[in-house]
């Protein structure tokens, strides 16, 4: 299976994630879906990684 974020930004040993969604529906699928990112950059070596749902429509954004 193949997994792409839409946004990782990265400086040093720290990682930030940010999956954007551009429908009117906040859904847990969402915030699932950054969490596996998360394990996966983590396991890429990073010490602290971030990981963000940016909902442009709703003009808001989840921290998971």
């Amino acid at each position: 299976e193949v997994y792409r974020p839409d946004r990782v930004i990265r400086k040093g040993k720290n990682a930030i994630v940010i999956d954007y969604k551009f429908g009117k529906k906040k859904l847990k699928s969402h915030l699932k879906q950054v969490a596996v990112y998360k394990k996966l950059v983590e396991s890429l070596g990073f010490d602290h990684v971030e990981g963000y749902v940016l909902y442009g429509k709703l003009s808001e954004i989840v921290s998971v």
